[in-house]
């Protein structure tokens, strides 16, 4: 029923802890890929054959692919209807995936599910509620933002949009993944139940330097979908950055007060500075 993808590139003898979290699924109908994006690191290579001794398949990665490029690999290869994607440095507890089977039967032809998930910083460990809803909004994404990680999807659900986009490999692949599949009606069902444990450390494979940067790429490139959810200041900030005028006009005339959206006619640097009386 599952295919279990695991993505790594130097994250080393984590691997084998990540993939040792999926054989202790009390749910045994699934498979493990790991898929290894090209590097020369030597104790996640000796990670992957020893995995692949032990009968696990591992597909190396001829060039470098980032997360987007190694996830689409495993989504090509997958056997299973759905799709749990797992980083090589986090874990899943024992009862994911009878927890997703459970709310699959539950709820039906599900297309994606959701939980809560475990935040382990290396100092302390906290339990993040994702929702008090059996099916999350686009609203409550915006205004929750923490189903990312926590995801399992029918595989003809990514392949239908083309997978993950390789113009966020390094970034927010998770966030374009989730607008496009919201931009195309797809619903997210939520279990409430723990399937995720994300350790979060400085140097894991969710931390970024390019997160910030390629965050507000993929808002600008999402506008007009995101528009009515979020920040109307930082949405005029992106446009402005983008230099588009024509359309810094036409939300600046819908979101700001009536009695300055005459500052439209204004040149393009002064029109800006009446971003302060947007919400």
């Amino acid at each position: 029923m599952f295919s279990v993808i695991i993505t790594c590139y130097k994250e080393g003898r984590d691997l084998l802890r990540a993939v040792e979290s999926v054989r202790r699924q009390t749910y045994k109908d699934y498979e493990i890929i790991v898929v290894k994006d090209y590097s020369t690191h030597s104790q996640t290579l000796a990670a992957c054959h020893e995995l692949e001794a032990e009968g696990v398949k591992v597909i190396y990665a001829e060039h470098n692919l980032g997360l987007s490029g190694a996830r689409n690999i495993g989504i090509e290869q997958a056997s299973f209807d759905y799709i749990q994607f797992l980083d090589a440095d986090d874990e899943l507890p024992e009862n994911t995936l009878k927890n997703i089977a459970d709310t699959i039967i539950k709820y039906g032809e599900v297309e994606a599910v959701f939980g809560d998930y475990i935040l382990d910083t290396g100092v302390e460990k906290s339990r993040i509620i994702c929702s008090n809803t059996d099916v999350i909004t686009i609203k409550e994404y915006f205004r929750k933002h923490k189903i990312i990680g926590t995801l399992c999807y029918k595989k003809s659900l990514l392949q239908q949009i083309g997978g993950y986009s390789m113009k966020y490999s390094i970034g927010c692949q998770d966030v374009d993944l989730h607008l496009r599949l919201f931009e195309n009606g797809v619903k997210y069902t939520y279990c409430p139940e723990v399937l995720y444990i994300w350790n979060k450390r400085e140097y894991g494979m969710n931390t970024s330097t390019h997160n910030a940067e390629s965050f507000d790429e993929c808002m600008y490139e999402h506008r007009d979908f995101v528009a009515p959810y979020i920040g109307k200041r930082y949405l005029l900030g992106l446009l402005k950055s983008h230099g588009n005028k024509e359309e810094y006009c036409r939300y600046f005339r819908q979101y700001a007060p009536r009695w300055c959206r005459w500052a439209t006619i204004l040149p393009f640097p002064l029109l800006t500075k009446f971003a302060r009386f947007v919400k």
